[in-house]
């Protein structure tokens, strides 16, 4: 299950040393020149100069640099006016044409009349007694801002200085390079987060720790969350909505901060005119939550908000939901429904006439078409061309539509609501940051591709822990062009927290120093997490039937042990997160714990507890001893998981962040200890053997010698990046006494990784055979256990092919092949055409193919298949001829318009294309939509046949909207597991 996960990380390491060497600041000058401007020199700090009438959060980032300065370098900057005696250098700072601090800077030219940009410019004598200045020069009062929060991320202060205490380098002296930088405008209008589910987290630490005055989340905490807004260049909220939290405009303190901040306000898919319905409604309505029957108080309702707040920057959410999420009452007909939100917004654009602005083009609007919204709209609903339609994803990071060709002139455009936390069916996965930003880019690409401009909001719960993937959201709302490439997503990571400084350890890492081994800790964690959120271990639904725990697909018999390996993997990527943790200085601790290690460790002691209590439950079933340990196992486990949360609230940065991190969300079954197996020793010797592929004990051979759970899978001579082939045996004990063993073989060739010894527990032995000795074809080799009073008889099958097959063809082993889709041979088109292009970091495999454009026509004349479609080229080899099922996985994704189709083709050795068609649904109740959101991916598959031999296998893409990791072409040996085969790809050569 993992080799293909190595493979990608062997390709992220290169990948990763290209982005350090391009990730040095723009601005920084470390080796400075008579042109540089000193920001800090010598123990002085520039001046820095605002106008007292520019506005408010000009001013509040101006006092918010001087602090920056300081953290960098302990001298903080004097704050002056443009009146004032200036020192030599000065840092000029205001939006054109409404600031004395840039009166006569030419410079500003270069932004006026942009939306949020700025630029940063060193200019000499800009007047009498300064010599030099840095001029921060914004197009509005955002751009200004911007401008200066840039400086400070420049000089080593992260945008998450605060939230993740990330501390920054420090520095004697900054020098600022001469030359001018413009910025902006943003990829993005409107970019900004969702606070949400916060009952877990943000909410009791509020209440208890940061705002115990208010009892939750009020000014004090929104003003954190708005000063990291736009250190992120981000202008957008949501606020917290749920139960537990007063409504934001419960404070009058907030919308003046928000107005105070520049943030823009709007209010979530199911509050409508900035209303918080779940708080508000009950003191400030009347009657029923029902358009149907009490339309004059919900009116009146939305108008008392509109009277207080109409005069501030916001965002107005269209329609109507039920009061907590759920659908708008008053029931009826489809076609009643609709008309009844037509009817709704009507009434609301006329109450935003009223009370915000006549000319109603000009206010921002916006309606989402989440869940049951996307059917009305579907159904003809009447929404004016002049409303932000802002699309949705399906609560599992994939859209589930986006604008046609016609929608796209719409003069409101179009934008994004997608989460990476989410409380909903089929399961909540609001712990842990798992969302990968492969996968992120990739949606939000196409989305951007298409049109969706005007806003992007992110549900990013609790903010912690999802640090890094907010700041991956907002760097690419902030600037998609220039984020093009999938590489790049590891690069952008870095800007969640400092880099290891004053370290210089590049000699003890093969990858050219420690931080390239620390981003590939995430990489590895999102590979994890992309086969199966920790979340969503329990293999239970929240809502709906299956609400008990299930045991695991991942096999304990095949392919290796799936459930093992993953336990390892997990266990190997938690201890070099500690290993760098333990390294690093202790002031970069806190950040690293926060941001990856608390992560990284939460979810491998997760896969630890129910995998290890699965053992435990399953190896109880034959008496195995061990089924003790592993329910001992697994309740460590849970119990360091407890701790681990303890030590985030309690002990962390000195108790900061008490009560922000839960590890019983919902108090959901999977989060809770499991239910585990447990044995009796049996008195004497008692042992028992269990083969790979079988699962149950194997008959001694005095009970049978020729039974198919005596038989391993077959073993072949055809090597694959790995080496050659493996399978494993265990022997285990089901009694209190050792139990002395021999193993023996009939063939010199065959191995065992040992051939003896005394058995206490269990022992796992691996088989392979010695290829370069081992004859030609295909034989049955046997393998001897003895011990105590029984002997076993094990079969072992052997192929060694008398010519071996063409280099990187993907061979016939077991009864199947497995092809990574991402390993094509060639591609058609081209790159200037419609191409597939793997995208590192997608999908289980972590290296989906994609098509681009993502605005390719879609081909649907199956005539055109072969010269319009993109092809990508797969050799083949076949030892065992027969009828095949050719399996495509691909990512969960859906019809990008109702013109796209969940569709691809493939045809073998220049046949004719046959189509494949992929189950999916397209809402929560959708059983398909189920399983695929699960277990994250879908499937199409055709039945073929293949002759022995070479052949050739093309994979045409016929819609942009679907992107394939994996191709399985089961000859009938698939069996039962979580991802299946490894890649059964020729690779002979030497690593």
């Amino acid at each position: 299950m993992f080799h293909a996960i190595r493979i990608w990380v062997f390709i992220a390491c290169c990948a990763l040393c290209c982005a350090n060497a391009m990730a040095a600041s723009s601005l920084l000058e470390e080796k400075p020149d008579g042109r540089s401007f000193p920001l800090v020199s010598g123990g002085r700090a520039a001046d820095i100069v605002v106008d007292p009438a520019d506005h408010a959060v000009v001013r509040i980032a101006a006092q918010d640099l001087a602090d920056d300065i300081a953290r960098v370098t302990g001298i903080r900057p004097a704050i002056k006016s443009p009146g004032s005696e200036l020192a030599e250098y000065a840092v000029l700072i205001g939006v054109v044409d409404n600031s004395l601090a840039l009166e006569g800077i030419p410079a500003e030219k270069s932004v006026r009349g942009k939306w949020e940009s700025f630029l940063i410019s060193v200019t000499d004598a800009p007047r009498p007694g300064v010599k030099r200045a840095l001029v921060i020069a914004g197009s509005d009062r955002r751009g200004a801002a911007f401008g200066v929060y840039e400086l400070s991320r420049e000089i080593g202060v992260s945008p998450w200085v605060w939230w993740a205490d990330v501390a920054p380098q420090h520095r004697d002296n900054l020098f600022i390079r001469n030359g001018s930088a413009l910025y902006g405008p943003p990829s993005v209008k409107y970019r900004g987060i969702f606070i949400n589910d916060e009952k877990f987290g943000l909410h009791p630490w509020a209440a208890n720790t940061f705002e115990p005055e208010n009892g939750g989340i009020g000014p004090k905490t929104y003003e954190k969350v708005f000063e990291l807004l736009l250190r992120l260049k981000g202008n957008y909220l949501w606020p917290a909505m749920k139960q537990c939290t007063r409504a934001f405009n419960a404070f009058d303190a907030n919308a003046r901060l928000a107005h105070d901040y520049a943030i823009v306000m709007g209010s979530s898919h199911c509050e409508h005119l900035l209303r918080n319905n779940i708080d508000e409604w009950p003191r400030d309505g009347k009657g029923e939550w029902d358009y149907t029957i009490n339309r004059g108080n919900i009116l009146e309702y939305w108008a008392a908000r509109l009277k207080t707040n109409g005069g501030y920057e916001n965002i107005y959410t269209l329609g109507m939901r039920g009061a907590d999420d759920k659908e708008m009452p008053g029931g009826g007909t489809l076609d009643e429904q609709t008309a009844r939100l037509s009817q709704i917004i009507r009434d609301q654009r006329e109450l935003l006439k009223k009370f915000v602005n006549p000319g109603i083009q000009t206010v921002p609007q916006i309606l989402s078409p989440y869940k049951e919204v996307l059917d009305l709209y579907r159904n003809g609903l009447e929404l004016p061309e002049d409303v932000t339609i802002l699309w949705t994803d399906d609560n599992y990071g994939y859209i589930r539509k986006l604008p046609n060709e016609t929608e796209r002139n719409r003069s409101g455009g179009h934008g994004v609501y997608y989460h990476i936390s989410y409380s909903g069916n089929p399961h909540d996965y609001l712990w842990l940051n798992t969302t990968p930003p492969a996968l992120m880019w990739y949606e939000l690409k196409k989305a951007y591709d298409h049109g969706a401009r005007t806003v992007w909001v992110l549900n990013a719960g609790d903010i912690k822990p999802m640090e890094t993937g907010i700041n991956y959201f907002m760097r690419l709302a902030w600037d998609m062009d220039s984020n093009a490439a999938p590489l790049d997503s590891w690069e952008l990571l870095k800007a969640s927290w400092n880099p290891l400084k004053a370290m210089d350890l590049a000699a003890e890492s093969e990858l050219s120093g420690w931080n390239d081994r620390q981003w590939l800790l995430p990489l590895q964690a999102f590979a994890l997490a992309a086969i199966r959120k920790p979340e969503l271990m329990g293999y239970n639904e929240r809502d709906f039937p299956k609400t008990k725990i299930q045991d695991p697909d991942f096999s304990l018999w095949n392919y290796g042990d799936e459930a093992s390996d993953r336990i390892e993997a997990y266990k190997q990527l938690e201890a070099g997160a500690a290993a760098l943790y333990d390294a690093m200085p202790d002031e970069d601790k806190a950040a690293f714990y926060q941001l990856y290690l608390y992560p990284i460790r939460g979810a491998s002691l997760m896969n630890q507890k129910i995998l290890y209590a699965y053992k435990s439950r399953e190896y109880a079933k034959f008496g195995r001893t061990s089924a003790n340990r592993y329910a001992e196992l697994s309740g460590q486990a849970f119990e360091k998981i407890k701790a681990e949360t303890e030590y985030y609230n309690k002990t962390l940065s000195g108790g900061k962040w008490d009560g922000v991190m839960d590890w019983r969300h919902h108090d959901r079954l999977v989060f809770h200890g499991m239910e585990t197996g447990s044995v009796k020793p049996r008195p004497g010797q008692d042992f028992m053997v269990m083969i790979e592929g079988q699962d149950k004990p194997t008959p001694p051979a005095d009970v049978s010698t020729d039974n198919p759970r005596n038989a391993l899978p077959e073993l072949t001579c055809i090597k694959n990046r790995d080496g050659y082939d493996k399978v494993f045996i265990d022997l285990f004990t089901r009694g209190t006494d050792p139990v002395d063993w021999t193993l023996a073989s009939d063939a010199a060739w065959l191995k065992a990784s040992s051939a003896g010894g005394s058995l206490t527990e269990e022992i796992r032995l691996q088989i392979s055979i010695d290829c370069r000795n081992a004859p030609t074809g295909r034989r049955n080799q046997t393998l001897t256990i003895a011990g105590g009073d029984r002997t076993y008889k094990i079969t072992v099958p052997v192929f060694v092919p008398q010519q071996m097959p063409e280099q990187d063809s993907f061979v016939q082993k077991n009864g199947l092949i497995a092809i990574p889709a991402s390993l094509f041979d060639k591609k058609g088109l081209g790159d200037s055409a419609p191409h597939w292009e793997s995208v590192m970091g997608l999908g289980r495999s972590f290296g989906a193919i994609a098509l681009f454009p993502t605005t390719m026509e879609p081909v649907r004349d199956p005539a055109k298949i072969t010269s319009d479609a993109p092809a990508a080229h797969y050799r083949l080899h076949v030892y065992k001829p027969g009828k095949a099922r050719l399996i495509l996985q691909a990512l969960p994704t859906h019809e990008i318009t109702e013109n796209h189709r969940l569709v691809a083709a493939v045809s073998v050795d220049g046949g004719k294309p046959v189509i494949v068609e992929f189950e999916q649904g397209n809402d929560e109740h959708n059983e398909a939509w189920r399983r695929n959101a699960l277990r994250n991916y879908m499937e199409g598959a055709v039945e073929m046949e293949f002759s022995e031999g070479p052949h050739s296998l093309i994979l045409y893409g016929m819609d942009p909207s679907v992107a394939v990791d994996r191709i399985l072409i089961d000859f009938g040996g698939l069996k039962p597991c979580n991802y299946g085969p490894h890649s059964t790809r020729y690779d002979d050569r030497d690593y």
